[in-house]
């Protein structure tokens, strides 16, 4: 899912259509439909959700419409950071590499406000029925999973289940019934 009002000051989630609100609309996070843009505004797009794992790379690609049907780009890879890693060593090396005393400093420093990694590096946890999606806040909670991640502790999320698509599924169903 995409957000809408990319940048935009907001309070309120509700400034933010299919985003979230962290101080300004941020892009949106990963789901079940799918979100186009204008290729005016393409750029980078930062997604999150209990999806998205430390360590992986994912693969990503562009579909639009053309003359002759549907249009898709080649895939492209991008791979997370190492569990706890906040000052984002990108891509993670083979073993993964344990967070060090510059990521817990890192978290801290993100916490309070100075000069340090960026929002999304430092915002690893959430709370409450999300803990595995970053909840907009830097507390305590982020650099508690950051020290974790220092003494060797794994990611604590299991791997969601996947959602299909209904687009998808209806596509699929589609073309099941003309063949």
């Amino acid at each position: 899912m995409g957000g809408l009002n990319n940048g935009q000051p907001c309070t309120s989630g509700a400034q933010c259509p299919y985003g979230d609100c962290v101080g300004v609309c941020d892009e949106g996070r990963l789901g079940p439909e799918p979100f186009y843009k204008l290729s005016s505004q393409w750029g980078t797009v930062r997604v999150r959700g209990p999806e998205i794992r430390p360590a992986s790379t994912y693969r990503v690609r562009t579909q639009a419409d053309g003359p002759a049907g549907l249009v898709r780009s080649a895939a492209t890879a991008g791979t997370t950071a190492c569990w706890g890693e906040v000052n984002q060593i990108v891509p993670c090396p083979t073993p993964p590499a344990l967070p060090n005393s510059l990521d817990v400093t890192g978290s801290v420093n993100a916490f309070r406000h100075l000069v340090g990694p960026s929002f999304e590096a430092a915002n690893v946890w959430g709370h409450g029925s999300t803990p595995c999606t970053p909840d907009d806040t830097i507390d305590g909670v982020d650099i508690a999973s950051v020290v974790d991640a220092f003494k060797g502790f794994p990611y604590a999320c299991a791997i969601p289940a996947c959602t299909p698509s209904p687009v998808r599924s209806a596509r699929r169903k589609k073309h099941f019934a003309r063949t």
